[in-house]
């Protein structure tokens, strides 16, 4: 142990300041390298944190002494994995996270007693845009909401009474958008939680500025009329176009077909009046009839007595038949038929919608593989081709000239996702990344092996062969290092002289002025010629005593 210290002080101050602070960088690193592959086994507390919550969940668990892990920006928080229940509970009983807005939680804050009313109706306010918020961040693809309600108060001895009107902010998850019923769901949600707010109050757009509701337009003005042909319209080309590509890839298979529906909205009203008559259906309408009889008969053959025939003056007149007849018969009748007609009003309102044409993009049919294992890929005959519009355009009621049908190869999958940047040939970023921690740890472990291990090996090497040979000679010294001739009483012990030649050692180290490979070799000739060195040393101590 004394030889280690005695090593140990040889060196100098430099080297071990620079021993020192390589063994302190090789622990440092080593702590690194083990807390980081040999640590607790972490899982996701939260994630897609603002950085509010991020702020108040990390100021929690550093009072709990909990240990926890950044990433994503802030936006994922990471704890050992036993505690990730424990810590939600913990921190839901303390309503965190808040989605960075406050709710009714805002009325558990002690109030004092000289709160306003004013005060207490903004917190009211606060209160339900911020539970608002919350609720629709429970959409599907929604990442964040802010919502702003206007509710304005009626004034005093005033008619006129402003309605209340609700704006919407949207910070969406992904590059996904809202679809139309999600939309008018959050309107009916925003209408539904607040009195007297109408749906058609409330406008919605999202973090890119694109309106996704109009907010102040009437259910019954023209302007809503027309932005609902128009949403018809892409709703009935979305419901054509997936028809008829789930149609077409029942024949060429999954994911091979791209169909593109296009529909036009007629926004003319167009009042249409018909008659038509139908002569083969007769109905008799009116009907007369008029009969007309007159029949007359006179008779006179026996004339009759009277006193102008017994006058003398009188002329008897001749006898003889007189006959008068008269007959007179008329009948009338008149019919009056109507013909049978039919009269049609049609109104037809705008926002008819008509499908106009469809394009079909089809991809490559594939003939086989080749020695690597591709597709080999062939384009479709034009028997296919006419086959396919054909179908297309009897699944669409058109005529085929409305119906286009491309054949063209797909892009591949991977095409879609850029290549790694690279550096040097194909090293990426990671790559170089991974090489310097690799390149990093190997100089670590040869600085520590060249300048500690080493040498200290080569100090305690060095130093056990010195003892040895102080040991042997230690029978030709005697007291303050001077040589005897006999042994005895008068022999000093192997010990002393090994101390003396440790100094000897250090002292030579020092200075820089004797080796110990040096000193070994003299300890060896002391051993095979003691009478000679004796000898020496004796002269030497006579002349030095003579001068």
């Amino acid at each position: 142990m004394n030889a280690l210290i005695q090593q140990i002080k040889a060196l100098g101050p430099v080297r071990l300041a620079i021993a020192g602070a390589v063994v302190v960088a090789l622990i440092a690193f080593l702590i690194y390298v083990v807390a980081r592959m040999g640590g607790a086994e972490t899982a996701l507390l939260y994630g897609d944190l603002s950085q509010q919550d991020a702020a108040k969940i990390t100021q929690r668990l550093d009072q709990m002494n909990m240990p926890y892990q950044i990433r994503a920006d802030g936006a994922q928080i990471y704890v050992p994995i036993e505690q990730v229940a424990k810590t939600r509970i913990t921190l839901a009983g303390e309503g965190i996270p808040s989605g960075g807005s406050i709710g009714y939680e805002i009325f558990d804050q002690a109030q004092g007693l000289a709160t306003s009313s004013f005060v207490q109706n903004i917190n009211q306010l606060r209160a339900l845009e911020g539970e608002l918020g919350r609720t629709i961040r429970g959409i599907e693809n929604v990442r964040d909401a802010r919502v702003h309600l206007v509710l304005p108060t009626r004034e005093l001895f005033s008619r006129e009474r402003q309605e209340p009107s609700a704006s919407v902010l949207l910070r969406m998850a992904s590059s996904q958008r809202l679809e139309k019923p999600q939309v008018v769901a959050i309107q009916n949600i925003i209408a539904a939680s607040v009195p007297n707010l109408k749906p058609e109050r409330i406008a919605i757009a999202d973090e890119r500025g694109q309106l996704l509701a109009r907010g102040g337009v009437n259910a019954g003005s023209s302007g809503a009329i027309l932005e609902q042909s128009e949403e018809l319209r892409v709703a009935y080309e979305q419901r054509m176009s997936r028809q008829i590509e789930n149609l077409v890839e029942r024949s060429i298979g999954f994911g091979k077909a791209r169909v593109e529906a296009s529909a036009e909205v007629d926004y003319s009203r167009v009042n249409e009046t018909e008659e038509v008559f139908n002569p083969e259906q007769q109905v008799l309408r009116s009907s007369q009839n008029v009969a007309d009889t007159t029949e007359q008969s006179e008779t006179d053959g026996n004339p009759s007595v009277t006193i102008a025939n017994n006058l003398p003056t009188g002329s008897a007149t001749a006898g003889g038949a007189t006959t008068s007849q008269s007959r007179s018969n008329r009948s009338e009748e008149t019919l009056n038929y109507e013909i049978s007609k039919r009269i049609t009003n049609r109104t037809r309102d705008p926002g008819a919608i008509a499908l106009k044409s469809v394009a079909v993009l089809v991809d490559h049919k594939t003939s086989g593989f080749d020695d690597n294992q591709k597709a080999i890929l062939e384009p479709r005959t034009a028997q296919e081709i006419a086959a396919l519009r054909s179908l297309v355009a009897s699944a669409a009621g058109l005529s085929e000239g409305q119906v286009e049908v491309v054949n063209m190869p797909f892009a591949s999958l991977d095409a879609d996702v850029p290549p790694p940047a690279t550096i040097i040939g194909n090293m990426t970023f990671d790559d170089l990344r991974k090489y310097l921690e690799i390149g990093m740890l190997g100089l670590v472990g040869i600085l520590v092996v060249l300048m500690v291990i080493r040498p200290l090996l080569a100090r305690l090497f060095d130093a056990v062969p010195t003892m040895a040979s102080a040991g042997a000679g230690a029978q030709l010294l005697g007291p303050n290092g001077l040589p005897q001739l006999g042994g005895g009483r008068d022999m000093v012990p192997a010990l002393e002289i090994g101390d003396s030649i440790e100094e000897m050692i250090d002292l030579n180290r020092i200075e820089g002025r004797v080796k110990a490979s040096s000193l070994r070799k003299i300890g060896e000739i002391i051993e095979k010629h003691p009478e000679d060195v004796v000898a020496i040393l004796r002269g030497w101590l006579y002349q030095e005593s003579g001068a």
